[in-house]
Order: C-alpha cells, then sequence, then structure tokens
C-alpha cells in the first residue's frame, strides 16, 4: 500500500528523542508530556518523510535534548541529504557532541538564564550547572567554521532583563539571537507584557531594522549580530496555522500536522491575530 501524503508545508521538524538532561518548568519536550529514554532510529525517521512532500524546505531537529541521541551525528547527516538541518540543544553537551555534527548545520543553542540562580530556577536543576553550560558555550567563539545562534524566551518575572542577556551574550559569537514571545496563559501577565515592550523598545532604539521574509519574525541589524523578534504559534489564526504550520516528525516516525498548539513555531506564517 502506498504510503498516505501529507500536506506539503515549509519546515519539518523532528524529534529525534524524548530524553532530556534538563526539567525545565515550560519545557513541552515539543509535545511530549513525558520525559523519557527513546532514542529515533535512523532508518525510521528517513522512512517519515517518504510521507511527506517535496520539496522540504528544511529539517530542525530537536527533542528532548538532541544531542543526548547516541547516533546524532549519523541521523542529521542522513537529514542533511533531504534538506537544509539544522539543530537546537540546551548546550549541555555542545562540546562533547556537536563536533561530530557537518559544519554546514547551523546549532541553536536555547538560553535559560544569565546567572546561576535564574538559570537554576528555570531549568529546576543545581546552580552549578550553569557554569558547565557557560563552560560549553565557549565553543561558539573556538569554532568559526560553524553557525551559532541563541534562543531566549521572553519570560514574565520581573527580575527577567533583556539588556542582562544582550550583555551576557556579548561573550560569544553568536551570529544571531532570537527573543521568542511567551506560550500559555502567563503571556497575559503584567510582568510578561512589560518585557516584551522593554525587549522591543530595546531592538528599536539600538539596532537597526531589517526586511524580513519572515512575516513572524522582526530582524534587527547590530553590525556583527542579528537580532531577531519572534512570535509564538498561538499568536497566529487557525486557518494560516493549518495552512502555513510546521509539520511534526515524532521520535517513533509518528508524522504530524500542528498537532499542538502548546509547541512554538518561528516561521512560515502570514498574519498575526489582532
Amino acid at each position: 500500500m502506498e504510503p498516505q501524503k501529507v500536506p506539503l508545508l515549509k519546515t519539518v521538524r523532528v524529534l529525534v528523542t524524548d530524553a532530556c538532561n534538563l526539567r525545565c518548568k515550560r519545557c513541552f519536550n515539543e509535545g511530549y508530556p513525558n520525559r523519557g529514554t527513546y532514542f529515533a532510529d535512523k532508518e525510521t525517521l528517513v522512512d517519515a518523510f517518504a510521507r511527506l512532500g517535496e520539496p522540504i524546505q528544511s529539517i530542525k531537529v530537536t527533542g528532548g535534548e538532541p544531542l543526548m541521541h547516541p547516533h546524532i551525528d549519523e541521523v542529521v547527516s542522513a537529514f542533511t541529504e533531504i534538506a537544509p538541518t539544522s539543530l537546537t540543544t540546551n548546550g549541555l553537551l555542545l562540546r562533547h557532541k556537536a563536533a561530530d555534527l557537518a559544519p554546514e548545520v547551523p546549532i541553536t543553542v536555547s538560553i535559560y538564564g544569565t546567572r546561576a540562580d535564574e538559570f537554576a530556577q528555570y531549568t529546576q536543576m543545581p546552580a552549578s550547572v550553569f557554569e558547565k553550560v557557560t563552560e560549553q558555550l565557549r565553543v561558539v567563539n573556538e569554532w568559526d567554521d560553524r553557525t551559532f545562534r541563541a534562543n531566549i524566551i521572553i519570560q514574565p518575572r520581573k527580575q527577567w532583563s533583556v539588556l542582562r542577556y544582550v550583555r551576557f551574550l556579548e561573550e560569544f559569537s553568536f551570529s544571531t539571537v532570537r527573543f521568542l514571545t511567551l506560550l500559555g496563559p502567563e503571556k497575559d501577565s503584567v510582568a510578561y507584557l512589560k518585557n516584551l515592550q522593554a525587549t522591543v523598545e530595546f531592538l528599536e532604539q539600538y539596532t537597526e531594522s531589517e526586511p524580513s521574509d519572515d512575516p513572524s519574525i522582526r530582524s534587527f541589524d547590530a553590525g556583527n549580530v542579528e537580532y531577531q523578534l519572534v512570535v509564538q504559534y498561538d499568536e497566529f489564526d487557525a486557518d494560516v496555522r493549518d495552512r502555513f504550520g510546521f509539520v511534526w516528525i515524532g521520535p517513533r516516525g509518528e508524522v504530524y500536522q500542528n498537532k499542538d498548539e502548546s509547541v512554538f513555531s518561528t516561521r512560515g506564517f502570514t498574519q498575526p491575530r489582532s
């Protein structure tokens, strides 16, 4: 029986594992509520692409923590033969595992704090882990043959500061720094709205706005780094999400289209909800 085709969407997010080495409060494990220890089989994931139309514009490798996958280099290498591929990580295994990835694969690091106490509060890990992550981030300065990006979720906390994140990341050679809007009910909180407004004001005041082909992203040029304000998945109408949202491939080869409004998207939409 011929595999059933699903509608072609721009980007495919592939969840290569549901395992993670952090316990972040707002982590949806990319839609999977239970953190586990399942590592996707390369052949299973590649076969899942047979149910998608072609061509695929890009592939985003995620999890869980994808660098925990014992054969992540082989999995990512297989994906690069299908479409341009990038990987998102929490950075804890960056030095040990990312070196095995092909240099043309951009790596996005999620930044969960600029201080040990802030990091520990978000990740629910000992504060000492912050120093380990910071040390891992040094490879961003050392590996000049690779593109590194940083993701920061704007938080609903009074102590959160966009300027502190900007100054923290100045120590590292990230080509792009993305500030992501928040998911869930806290996005209507006073603290979050103030932090969102402060982020927008900072970007508009200290950087130069650049045109973007993607309506969900506002880009700002700051010379040696590009800042982006990324609008989350639930800021768009359902019909737009249905037409332009991600296709997801789960660690067991499941194929989903817009399977969960709790997960976010950064690309491919047209008009945010008014």
